[in-house]
């Protein structure tokens, strides 16, 4: 009987309770807690543990991302305001509610670290800091990441040494309240220097309108010699104006200036409107001044052309040469009296005429005085006038030699 006892197994008491299966953190402590009873088990699982039979896909691409994230997985993520896919945060190996949990706030505090290292590096000095320098990369990989901040103190403290003295902190506070009195003077010293610099221009300037101002002086007696008394006033006063502006200029307008009202190519009124405009020219760039007064500009010429009064000559030279050459058989070219200094002034191939007509208010009268003058210089030539020679009348010239003597003829 005793060995047919012993064959029999032993029951097992399937109501025991379970030993608090809820502070269970693995699957193997649950198990144990339920006595590794599959009834235990199977009845915890089915009356503690809610089934829901759907694929990730059912629950949401977004909710499967954030499931994903939530269990360490790097995954994309994408926003409302923002175009294109982004990674979510990289997750670390912290502890659940620690500050480092993401890549993210680790990467600030080393960025912190770093700065305040660099800082500990600049107060060290720059031998022991650029060896320090070349060190840290390698200690940055370190296990310990307190190693490199260890490190920086020692070769720190190794290098500064014990605190100053008293002695030595008033040198110092001496010598930075220097050298913040020496950054207030800077500024001042830097525009002391540069207003030295605009007077010195301002001095070579002078001398040279002195220089020019001189060659005015000596320039301008011959000039007002050769002038008309009834421009005098009108020309003195423009001439003032420019020399006022500028010596070298007023040179230039000088002459200019004599030529325009002796020559009536302008009134007074448009010798002031041409003077003042070139004057405007003048304040803008001096040199451009200067060649708007030579009359070497576009634009002073084209001033000039619209200050004229009166008819223009090259308005009417075509039509005038035609009617000249009409009436005397010749061909005739019709010349402006600024010409005259490249050709004679009488000659049997050419008229000389004024170089604008302004005896009449309007262009029609004017252009009948243009005719009337071509016509007479036509028929100076159709006549011979410039032709004729003593040679041609022999006796004539000595019956006045006989009478008035050799000196008459």
């Amino acid at each position: 009987d005793s060995e047919a006892t012993d064959e029999i197994p032993l029951a097992i008491d399937v109501d025991v309770a379970a030993d608090r299966p809820d502070a269970a953190k693995t699957a193997g402590d649950l198990a144990a807690a339920l006595y590794f009873l599959p009834i235990k088990i199977h009845e915890y699982v089915t009356n503690t543990i809610l089934f829901q039979p759907y694929t990730g896909l059912m629950n949401g691409p977004l909710a499967t991302l954030q499931t994903l994230e939530q269990n360490r997985y790097s995954v994309p993520m994408w926003y409302p305001d923002y175009d294109g896919l982004y990674w979510a945060d990289g997750r670390t190996l912290d502890v659940e509610g620690g500050d480092y949990q993401v890549i993210e706030n680790l990467r600030i505090a080393y960025k912190v670290a770093r700065r305040t290292r660099i800082r500990a590096i600049a107060r060290i000095g720059w031998k022991s800091g650029v060896e320090v320098a070349k060190q840290l990369p390698d200690l940055y990989h370190a296990p310990d990441p307190t190693i490199a901040d260890a490190y920086v103190e020692i070769v720190s403290e190794a290098t500064l040494g014990a605190p100053d003295d008293d002695e030595t902190k008033a040198f110092a506070a001496e010598l930075e309240e220097l050298e913040r009195q020496l950054r207030e003077i800077e500024p001042k010293q830097q525009r002391a220097t540069e207003l030295k610099s605009l007077l010195a221009a301002r001095d070579r300037r002078d001398e040279r309108r002195r220089k020019h101002a001189q060659e005015l002086a000596a320039a301008l007696p011959p000039i007002l010699a050769r002038l008309r008394p009834k421009h005098r006033d009108c020309y003195m006063r423009e001439v003032r104006l420019v020399a006022a502006a500028d010596p070298e200029a007023a040179l230039e307008a000088a002459n200019t200036l004599l030529d325009l009202l002796n020559g009536d190519r302008v009134s007074h009124d448009g010798a002031a409107e041409w003077t003042r405009r070139g004057l405007d020219v003048l304040e803008k760039n001096k040199e451009v001044g200067r060649g708007y007064f030579r009359m070497g500009s576009k634009y002073s010429l084209e001033v000039l052309e619209e200050l004229r009064e009166g008819l223009a000559l090259r308005q009417v030279a075509r039509v005038l040469k035609l009617y000249a050459t009409a009436l005397s058989g010749r061909d005739v070219a019709v010349r402006g009296i600024d010409e005259m200094d490249s050709v004679d002034r009488f000659g049997p191939d050419h008229i000389i005429l004024p170089a604008d007509m302004r005896f009449f208010d309007d262009d029609d009268r004017n252009f009948v005085a243009y005719k009337v003058a071509a016509a007479h210089g036509a028929a100076r030539i159709e006549f011979g006038t410039y032709r004729f020679t003593l040679d041609e009348i022999p006796d004539t010239v000595a019956e006045l030699d006989a009478k008035y003597g050799l000196g008459a003829a």
